[in-house]
């Protein structure tokens, strides 16, 4: 009798964590938006991390405020509307520095920054969002510490009768390279063959 007991109760103790475990998993994500997209560097949203395309700097528009920030920018647009939940922003190993990343959406006809990343030094940078838009903008600048505190600007080339002040703005200035952009929702819910 004990061990019928000992085994109901372990066989509902191991179903109660089986069912907990899959309400904390990561949901599922939708395809890539982004390959269907169009955007301001076409290279980052092409499928391929063997092509990279450079960060510009923000457009002027006439009567507009000047971005003088050190932030470059990749803009997707898409066909339509979508609620996205994640971006993904992919680099090349060789291209891994420290990044400060600003994303934001175009929500009513205005830019509206949605979330904002500080010292990200992984190859494939997640940022998990919340927004319904068909326009998403990724600033990007290189950080100047590291998430450890350490400098982000590696020792700056000398010559030309710059100072290192002066290496050290150019280099935080300059575009990154991003090898892709990906823009996620959720994944429609598959309903059971017995429902």
């Amino acid at each position: 009798m004990q061990r019928i007991f000992a085994a109901i109760v372990s066989a509902t103790l191991l179903a109660i964590v089986a069912a907990g475990c899959s309400m904390l998993s990561e949901p599922g994500y939708s395809e890539n938006y982004a390959i269907k997209a169009k955007c301001t560097v076409p290279e980052m949203i092409d499928g391929s991390m063997r092509t990279a395309g450079k960060t510009h700097s923000a457009e002027y528009v006439r009567g507009g405020s000047v971005d003088d920030s050190r932030y470059n920018e990749a803009i997707v647009t898409l066909k339509e509307p979508k609620t996205i939940r994640k971006i993904v922003v992919r680099r090349r190993p060789a291209e891994v520095v420290s990044l400060d990343i600003n994303v934001e959406a175009m929500i009513d006809g205005e830019w509206k920054l949605i979330k904002e990343v500080r010292s990200a030094e992984k190859q494939d940078i997640d940022i998990l969002v919340k927004t319904h838009t068909d326009n998403i903008k990724v600033r990007i600048q290189r950080s100047t510490r590291t998430s450890k505190g350490k400098s982000g600007i590696a020792q700056a080339a000398k010559g030309g009768g710059r100072t290192r002040a002066q290496d050290v703005t150019r280099l935080l200035r300059e575009p990154v390279l991003i090898a892709e952009i990906e823009l996620y929702g959720l994944a429609p819910k598959v309903e059971s063959e017995g429902s």
